[in-house]
């Protein structure tokens, strides 16, 4: 569909051209008014007039005809139309004219005058119906839809939606709805949308009576729409679309097409090769020459001639057969290595694709080509690493098993001591039945154990005991003590009396209710045979390599040599340590936990760990991880915990360093995949704006068109070229201080500001810049290095390039500041250029992170700058050059740390 077509802005215009009255549009400013327009009629009276010019005061241009400039005031004011009528004579021709002159209000600051000599006015009112007429028609019949709108405002006046007021019958065609279902209502309810569909646009539009022009795509309509929006009166606008569905679809079927063209565009991250069926040179990127070291390359040699002996045989097989049947073989990413000039070897990745000429016929083949060489030597120090990190391991767990066969050995010794152990255990319910027992007190009493499960624990204490035994047990109840130790007698099976003493204790649910208890009786008469027993157990620990300690009434009790050994303390110096002082020698990161089990298992609760890890502070103040174990045990007649702890520092170090590695492979990848996809993005806008401009140029060249918007377009080429240069510079930093790190010395920032400004003025010579210098302190030397010019350059460009002010300036202020009782070097970049809105002010530096594709022309500029000042411990920040308005330019605020 043709644009001429189209009732847009230019139709407008056109009809306001044709309207057969001189007419003009006046625009108050401040207590004045100037001719703002005029039509084709009214320049036949101003070409007579040559000091009444579009944009100078009437009251300059009309001195003679004071009353003019009276009645826009008072039709401005009173915002309805004026009538007068007045003899005016031309300067040049001192032709008089008997005039008619109709004032009409617009908006605010507009009114409209049509001027008509008396005589013809019947005449110019038919012609004047008959233009209503065809606007009417044009407004009816258009093959163009059109709609006209009213904002929406809230109470602060901000705009929420708009509503349809009036549309052609192209509208009810395109859109498939009625007139009468769409007048009066809000665009949301009319299409049933959350949100207004391009409100800022429309609003703007509506605000600034400024026109404007988009393409936009209907999820709706599964549509895209050509757009012209316009306003005669704020608060309204004017909307003239056509469905360009089918052209949209026909320029994407033409991107498809150029296939070799897009994978160029696609690959220029990497080195580009296209080579001809004889392995000849057809066309190389400056990459492919960086890479090998050339300053030019000799398009009579062969591509095999870069390719590594090792790799040569296998690639020319490769090769032959793609040529063999002019196609590359498959997608595959073939990895293999370079030689450059100076014979060293170059690791790289290259992936092919088919190259097509005109007729579509396959003549060659495109090769990205990316080095690998670092990757690949990291891969070989992870393999070498791996080797090393895997014998370690060997060797830990050779060790680990060891210790553990020792373990083993000695818990048997141990589990035969508890094995001879005669304690007696039970648990009675809240009704005094017994619910468990264990072999010994079976043996005891010489019941079978299901016997004994059921029965009441009166029926096995004797009978002038059981008051005694039920008193102790209601203390222990009432008053919730920990434990109570008494003895009294029991009868067997068969009658037997037998005297024990038990320690009895409280039993507890999940939720620390009280259920019952649970408790250790011995026979008296073998307390002699128990205590020659935990001899033999303490004869035993003392031979283990294995840290081992009793823990009783919240003391140390006892503590082998092994346990000694391990912390650090001797026996004289930690017997008797109560809870606090063992908590000072835990890790403080695992105090709580190591607590919080150990009294659990103090408290029998079915939750506790007997096993786990934790670490610990040696008397010289050496961190170790140990692998520790608990058990309950009587000891002394009493219970106790009983601990083991095994050294296990050397294999947590070694699982910390492998975890270690993997985080930063896994951190290396990552940033390069970002780094890869933002440069992508970027260096696609950079050609995208390049192909642009040259087809412009080839239109203008065809049709002999304005020289100006040929050199426009050639300027802007330049441009995006020096744009990529700049960005390809900034990744190659990136990349620099994300492999290795900087070398801080003392530096003075005024010869690099000096640098940083030629090299600004030289990229820009087609621009009127001042850059000015204000140094307002003695000392201006920091810590940095020579990445110093990166951040310069970055900055001036980026003021530079996003100013569209015909002078741009730029000032640097330096001073001195102190901050937290730190001397800085504080630089300020202040210049009138568009500026940064508040709510993109952090977002400009962290492009790394959220990957924001919108932010056109940010780059890597200020993500490098960013990383080179946090490497210099410095800070960087960016505010309004004038506080509150923005878009008086910006100021970018640089601490460094000064140099002492």
């Amino acid at each position: 569909m043709n644009d001429e077509k189209n009732l847009d802005m230019n139709v407008i215009n056109e009809i306001f051209n044709e309207i057969p009255l001189p007419s003009f549009v006046c625009k108050k400013i401040g207590k004045d008014v100037i001719l703002h327009n005029y039509n084709k009629k009214a320049k036949v009276i101003l070409d007579n007039n040559p000091g009444f010019l579009k944009g100078k005061s009437i009251n300059d241009s009309l001195k003679a005809y004071p009353s003019i400039f009276e009645n826009i005031t008072r039709c401005l004011k009173k915002k309805t139309p004026l009538s007068q009528e007045m003899i005016y004579t031309q300067e040049q021709t001192n032709i008089e004219y008997n005039l008619h002159l109709k004032y009409i209000f617009i908006q605010q600051d507009f009114v409209l005058i049509l001027l008509r000599r008396v005589k013809e006015l019947k005449s110019l009112e038919r012609k004047i119906k008959k233009t209503e007429e065809i606007y009417r028609y044009l407004f009816d019949y258009s093959i163009s839809s059109m709609a006209f709108h009213e904002v929406v405002y809230d109470s602060n006046k901000k705009p929420i939606n708009y509503k349809i007021t009036d549309v052609n019958p192209m509208f009810e065609k395109v859109m498939s709805l009625k007139r009468e279902e769409v007048i009066g209502k809000l665009i949301t309810k009319v299409f049933h949308v959350e949100e207004p569909t391009n409100l800022e646009i429309y609003a703007k539009v509506a605000e600034t009576l400024e026109p404007t022009s988009f393409v936009f795509y209907s999820d709706i309509l599964n549509k895209y729409f050509k757009t012209s929006a316009f306003s005669f009166e704020k608060g309204s606008f004017i909307t003239v679309f056509e469905d360009i569905s089918d052209q949209i679809k026909a320029e994407l079927k033409l991107i498809e097409s150029e296939k070799k063209f897009r994978s160029i565009i696609e690959n220029t991250s990497d080195a580009i090769v296209i080579v001809g069926f004889e392995a000849n040179y057809l066309y190389v990127s400056p990459q492919f020459l960086e890479l090998l070291g050339l300053l030019e390359l000799d398009y009579n040699s062969s591509i095999f001639q870069t390719i590594h002996p090792k790799n040569l045989e296998k690639f020319k097989k490769i090769y032959s057969k793609c040529v063999e049947q002019k196609s590359v073989l498959s997608n595959k990413v073939y990895e293999l290595r370079l030689q450059n000039s100076k014979k060293s070897v170059i690791w790289v990745s290259l992936a092919s694709k088919n190259y097509y000429n005109d007729e579509g016929a396959v003549i060659g083949f495109i090769n990205s080509i990316r080095d690998i060489t670092e990757r690949k030597e990291a891969e070989q120090k992870v393999i070498e690493y791996e080797k090393d990190l895997r014998k370690l391991n060997e060797e830990l767990e050779q060790r680990v098993k060891d210790r553990t066969n020792e373990l083993l050995e000695s818990e048997n010794k141990y589990r035969e001591i508890i094995e001879r152990n005669y304690d007696a255990y039970f648990e009675i319910d809240g009704h005094q039945k017994i619910t468990f027992v264990n072999n010994r007190i079976c043996q005891l009493l010489e019941y079978q154990m299901e016997e004994m499960l059921g029965l009441n624990v009166k029926d096995i204490i004797y009978p002038l005991h059981i008051n005694r035994v039920v008193e102790k047990g209601k203390v222990l109840w009432e008053k919730e003590l920990p434990q109570m130790i008494f003895e009294f007698d029991v009868l067997s099976k068969h009658g037997k009396q037998i005297p024990v003493e038990t320690a009895l204790y409280l039993k507890f649910d999940s939720k620390r209710k009280k259920t019952g208890f649970y408790g250790l009786s011995r026979e008296i008469n073998v307390i002699k045979l128990l205590r020659e027993s935990e001899e033999k157990f303490l004869a035993t620990s003392e031979q283990t390599f294995m840290g081992i300690a009793i823990y009783q009434d919240d003391r140390i009790k006892y503590a082998n040599k092994a346990l000694h050994d391990l912390t650090g303390y001797p026996f004289e110096e930690s017997k008797n340590w109560d809870l606090k002082k063992i908590g000072e020698i835990i890790h403080p990161d695992d105090k709580d936990f190591v607590r919080n089990q150990y009294q659990k298992k103090k408290q029998g609760e079915p939750d506790h760990l007997s096993n786990y890890e934790f670490r610990i502070i040696t008397k010289s103040g050496r961190v170790i991880w140990v692998d520790h174990y608990t058990n309950i045990i009587t000891f002394n007649g009493k219970p106790a915990i009983l601990t083991t702890y095994i050294n296990i520092d050397e294999k947590k170090r070694a699982q910390e360093k492998i975890m270690e590695s993997e985080l930063k492979l896994r951190e290396a990848f990552r940033l390069n995949e970002i780094y890869k996809d933002i440069f992508t993005h970027d260096i696609n806008n950079i050609l995208q704006n390049i192909l642009t401009s040259v087809e412009l140029n080839m239109h203008y060249l065809k049709h002999e068109l304005d020289g100006k918007e040929q050199e426009f377009h050639l300027n802007l080429i330049k441009h995006q070229v020096r744009n990529g240069a700049l960005l390809v510079s900034n990744v190659k930093r990136l990349s620099q201080i994300e492999q290795s790190s900087i070398d801080l010395e003392t530096i003075d920032m005024i010869p690099i500001l000096k640098v940083a400004i030629d090299f600004v003025l030289e990229q820009f010579q087609d621009r009127s810049i001042n850059i000015e210098i204000k140094k307002e302190c003695e000392d201006a030397r920091v810590l940095a290095s020579k990445l110093m010019l990166d951040i310069f350059q970055n900055l001036l460009f980026n003021s530079v390039k996003h100013n569209f002010q015909p002078d741009v300036k730029v000032t640097i202020t330096i001073t001195n500041q102190g901050v937290d009782n730190k001397e800085f070097v504080k630089l300020e970049f202040s210049d009138n250029g568009i500026g940064v809105e508040d709510v993109r002010k952090d977002e400009i530096f962290q492009r790394e992170i959220k990957g924001d594709r919108s932010v056109s022309g940010i780059g890597f500029g200020l993500l490098l700058t960013k990383k080179i000042v946090e490497l210099y411990c410095g800070k960087i920040w960016v505010e309004d050059r004038i506080k509150g308005d923005y878009s008086q330019g910006s100021k970018f605020v640089l601490l460094f740390p000064r140099a002492i």
